[in-house]
């Protein structure tokens, strides 16, 4: 019986590559499962609306001819008008399983360019205290170096007789 356990223990378990196996067969469960999951989202991006007027104009023309003059007479009148309004809107399809994926890389390149500025606070602070050291060190030196110079010099005048 114990071992009865273990092995529908073992076998129930569902692996990747058992689920891989299951749906490459059943393709149309994996549809199911994406769109339940990640759905595809319209959104609308309101545009400006824009008036054009056409007019058809019409002209008439009329002459009276008499002894001493000629008059004539132009009338020029709107004949049609056409208001024409157009809208432009813009319909954008967001591929939502998408977004989760880059917004899932986004937070693990966040994650990594946390650690490396850690990394890189750490190595400036290490950085100054190796600077640190090096100044000390370099005025013991030159110290030394004084402090040996005076001596030679103070035995070479003791000992020549130059000043």
């Amino acid at each position: 019986m114990k071992y009865l356990i273990i092995i529908l223990f073992f076998a129930s378990c569902a692996t990747q590559r058992r689920a891989e196996k299951f749906y490459s067969k059943h393709p149309e469960e994996l549809a199911k499962i994406c769109s339940e999951t990640y759905p595809v989202k319209d959104s609308i991006i309101k545009g400006d609306s824009v008036i054009r007027f056409d007019t058809l104009w019409e002209t008439f023309t009329d002459t009276l001819i008499s002894e001493p003059q000629v008059v004539t007479e132009i009338k020029t009148v709107p004949k049609t008008v056409t208001k024409t309004v157009v809208v432009r809107d813009t319909i954008i399809r967001e591929n939502t399983a998408k977004v989760a994926v880059l917004s899932s890389q986004i937070a693990k390149l966040n994650e990594a360019n946390r650690v490396l500025s850690e990394k890189t606070h750490e190595l400036s602070q290490e950085r100054d205290t190796f600077k640190h050291e090096r100044n000390k060190w370099r005025l013991r030196f030159f110290l030394l170096l004084f402090g040996v110079t005076i001596l030679y010099g103070f035995k070479v005048k003791t000992t020549k007789k130059l000043w």
